[in-house]
């Protein structure tokens, strides 16, 4: 890779822009227009592919910022891993979870102390298997958690499963499971039919986007040439999974638990490649729009759902002002909760991209 050990690319910040508007529009969709389903709607309210480019890119950096540690220090101190980890991503998600536990204890909106529970152990992700029967708007309010959930979990799996089996067959489980998730998520759909609405979520389910970015960054030189060699293969991606795949999924409906999961990952991770390694695509991606997008991109994610929602009754709650009211929360939860932490985070500092 060419980037320096200190060197962070704009062109990602830009992926992330892209995956925070999709969510946004998949939202918005659900709160403000009659009908969001419409299949002729999915290229243009995907908040799916929204979050497996999420998953991808998270998978990959990780993955880069190990391999580097490992290369510069001869190995990976998990110590120093976690806590930055933690300083990321705790101190923003645990003040949005304050804030919904405020807003419940005053009766604006209905949420569960299981719930909270759920949202605070990262394990929202299955949280629908053990609140059987709970009601209450808790299930909006904190029901995106299930994406950090999984991250968290695939945190505390990957480097360990690194450190304790080597690199060599870290490549191989990167590899060998996500082309076995499709046969288990639909084993699950049959043997398990009340999980069927969770497949896309759950660890054991659902972990194959985040590997295929990890897979990516392990095989980067080698997919690199390969594409290299294929130009089209770039323009390809971008059609296939802003177009077709959306439209597949609208229309098919075991798509997305059978292949649309790994092929919209698999396309993900060209355009990461693609972001990263310079060119056009990387200038467009790190213009400064992008770019600042990008930068609040956590913050958005977390606060949009408290506003893109017919939940929300009040003035907040209707377009533009809900876009507006989620941007400000985004912008001062960078400045004042998650900057400050990532000054800390640099404390522990191994490599960056």
């Amino acid at each position: 890779m060419s980037t320096s050990p200190q060197s962070r690319i704009p062109a990602l910040d830009g992926i992330r822009a892209i995956a925070i508007i999709l969510v946004f529009m998949g939202h918005g969709s659900e709160a403000y227009l009659s009908d969001p389903r419409a299949a002729w709607m999915a290229p243009f309210v995907n908040s799916s592919l929204g979050v497996r480019l999420f998953f991808v890119l998270s998978g990959y950096l990780i993955t880069r910022l190990l391999m580097r540690e490992q290369q510069d220090r001869g190995r990976i101190d998990l110590r120093a891993f976690y806590v930055r980890r933690f300083l990321r991503i705790w101190p923003a998600i645990y003040t949005y979870i304050a804030v919904i536990a405020s807003l419940s204890a005053l009766g604006w909106i209905s949420v569960s102390s299981g719930q909270l529970l759920a949202a605070a152990t990262f394990s929202w992700n299955y949280a629908a298997l053990w609140l059987h029967g709970v009601t209450g708007t808790g299930w909006w309010f904190l029901g995106h958690l299930w994406t950090l959930a999984l991250e968290q979990q695939f945190y505390l799996f990957w480097p360990f499963l690194i450190v304790w089996c080597g690199w060599k067959n870290a490549r191989r489980f990167a590899f060998v499971v996500p082309v076995l998730m499709p046969l288990i998520r639909v084993s699950i759909y049959f043997a398990f039919p009340d999980q069927r609405g969770y497949l896309g979520m759950m660890f054991h389910t659902a972990i194959d986007s985040i590997l295929i970015g990890c897979a990516v960054a392990l095989h980067q030189e080698h997919i690199q040439r390969w594409l290299d060699s294929s130009s089209w293969i770039f323009a390809a991606a971008l059609c296939f999974m802003f177009i077709i795949s959306p439209l597949l999924g609208a229309l098919i409906s075991p798509y997305r638990i059978t292949l649309g999961f790994g092929l919209d990952a698999i396309c993900s991770g060209i355009l990461i490649l693609n972001a990263a390694r310079g060119g056009p695509w990387a200038r467009w991606l790190s213009s400064q729009p992008f770019v600042a997008i990008g930068t609040l991109s956590y913050g958005l994610y977390i606060w949009q759902q408290l506003f893109l929602t017919s939940l929300n009754t009040t003035f907040t709650g209707r377009f533009p002002v809900s876009a507006m009211a989620a941007i400000t929360c985004a912008y001062l939860s960078y400045r004042f909760v998650e900057k400050p932490c990532l000054r800390l985070k640099n404390f522990f500092h191994r490599a960056t991209l």
